[in-house]
C-alpha cells in the first residue's frame, strides 16, 4: 500500500510539475535569504528532485554555466602552474577505497599541492546538494550526479591546460564516450609534458563494495545505489583489459599500478605493474626486470602479451591475493592477449584481401 502511493505522489509530481524553469528555479534562489523564502526554495527542490535532474533543469542555462565556471576557477586558482606537473590517476570500482588510497601514495606535505578532483568534492558546492542532502541523501546524489560529473570532467581539461598537480579519481564504468574522454584527458596530459602515474585498486567481492558503501552512507551520507555499485564492480574487470588495449593502441607509454585494496583495516598492497612501451623504448625491458629483481619486493614474473604491454607480476604480493581476485586477473590477461590476437588477425586477414584484390586487379 505504501510503495503505491509512492508511486502515485511520484507520477503526480512528474505529471503536474515538468514544465518547471530554471528561471522559475532562480527567481525562488534569489529570494532564499528570507525565511518564507528559504521554505519556499525548499519545497521548490523537493520537487524537483523527484521530477528531473540538475543537468536537465540547467540545459542551456547561462546563468547556471557562469555559476559552474567560478565554481571552477575557485578550484583551480588555489594552485600553482608547474614546470614539471604531475597527475596521479586512480582507478577502481565504487566503494574501492580510491579516497583513501590518495592519502597513502601522497605525503601529507605534498597532498596541499594537488588539486584533488573529486565528484563528491563538488557536490558540496551545489546548493541543491547542500540543501537536500539533510533531507533525502538518496535524492540529493541522483539530483547533481550527471552534472557533477560533466564538472569535474570540465575542471580535470582546465586544470592540465593550466600544467598544476592533479589527483583525479574515476570509475572504469565505461561507456564508449567515457573511454575517448579518460584517452583524450592521458594524450592532453602528455602533450603538455606531465608525469603520469595510473593506479588501479581492486576489491575482493561485490558484498564488500557494499559492505563499504554502506559505512560510507552512515558517516557522511554519501549514497549510491546497489545497482550501480554492482554495475561498477563487474565493469572494471570488464572493460579493463580494453582499457589497457586502448592506451597501446594510441601508443600511449605509461605505466598502470596494480593494487590488492581487498582485505579490511590492512594495508593495501601492492601486486602487478603493467608496463606500455613505445619500440624506441623497447630494449630496456631486460633491464628495469633485474632492476626491479632487486628490489626487496620478492620475485618477478614477466607476462609479456604483445610488443608493446608487459606485465610485470610480484610472485609475493600475487600469492596473497584472494582466490576470487587472482582468476579474475588471470582471466583479464587472458582477454586482453585474445583482444590483441583477433585484432592481429584481422589486420593480417585485411591485409591478405588487399593482396589478392590487387593481384586479380593486375591479372586483368
Amino acid at each position: 500500500m505504501l510503495l503505491f502511493y509512492k508511486l502515485c505522489c511520484r507520477f503526480f509530481y512528474r505529471f503536474f510539475y515538468r514544465k518547471i524553469t530554471a528561471e522559475h528555479y532562480w527567481n525562488c534562489y534569489d529570494k532564499k535569504d528570507s525565511k518564507k523564502g528559504e521554505k519556499k526554495y525548499f519545497r521548490l527542490l523537493k520537487i524537483l528532485s523527484v521530477v528531473t535532474t540538475s543537468k536537465d533543469l540547467f540545459e542551456n542555462d547561462q546563468r547556471r554555466k557562469d555559476f559552474i565556471d567560478k565554481i571552477i576557477n575557485n578550484f583551480i586558482n588555489n594552485y600553482a602552474q608547474q614546470s614539471h606537473a604531475k597527475i596521479i590517476i586512480i582507478l577502481g570500482s565504487i566503494a574501492s577505497g580510491k579516497t583513501s588510497f590518495k592519502d597513502k601514495i601522497v605525503d601529507d606535505s605534498e597532498v596541499k599541492n594537488y588539486l584533488y578532483i573529486n565528484f563528491d568534492e563538488i557536490k558540496k558546492k551545489l546548493p541543491e546538494y547542500k540543501y537536500l542532502k539533510d533531507l533525502n541523501p538518496k535524492r540529493a546524489a541522483n539530483f547533481v550526479q550527471s552534472e557533477s560529473a560533466k564538472i569535474s570532467g570540465k575542471l580535470l581539461k582546465k586544470s592540465i591546460k593550466k600544467t598544476i598537480n592533479i589527483i583525479y579519481e574515476q570509475n572504469l564504468h565505461y561507456s564508449e564516450k567515457e573511454k575517448i574522454k579518460i584517452l583524450e584527458n592521458i594524450k592532453q596530459s602528455k602533450k603538455k609534458k606531465y608525469f603520469i602515474r595510473l593506479h588501479i585498486l581492486f576489491i575482493g567481492s561485490v558484498q564488500m563494495s557494499f559492505d563499504r558503501a554502506n559505512e560510507r552512507y552512515k558517516k557522511n551520507k554519501r549514497f549510491v545505489k546497489k545497482k550501480k555499485i554492482e554495475g561498477s564492480f563487474f565493469s572494471l574487470w570488464n572493460n579493463l583489459p580494453r582499457f589497457i588495449k586502448s592506451l597501446s593502441d594510441d601508443s600511449i607509454s605509461t605505466n598502470l599500478y596494480f593494487w590488492n585494496n581487498a582485505v579490511d583495516n590492512n594495508p593495501v598492497s601492492f601486486f602487478a605493474i603493467c608496463m606500455i612501451v613505445d619500440k624506441e623504448n623497447y630494449g630496456i625491458l631486460p633491464k628495469i626486470q633485474s632492476a626491479l629483481k632487486a628490489t626487496n619486493v620478492g620475485n618477478i614474473i614477466l607476462n609479456k602479451i604483445n610488443n608493446k604491454i608487459i606485465f610485470f607480476t610480484y610472485e609475493e604480493g600475487f600469492t596473497l591475493l584472494p582466490q576470487n581476485i587472482l582468476k579474475k586477473y588471470i582471466k583479464s590477461l587472458d582477454k586482453l592477449k585474445k583482444d590483441i590476437e583477433s585484432a592481429d588477425n584481422l589486420k593480417s586477414l585485411d591485409k591478405g584481401l588487399k593482396s589478392m584484390v590487387d593481384t586479380s586487379s593486375r591479372e586483368k
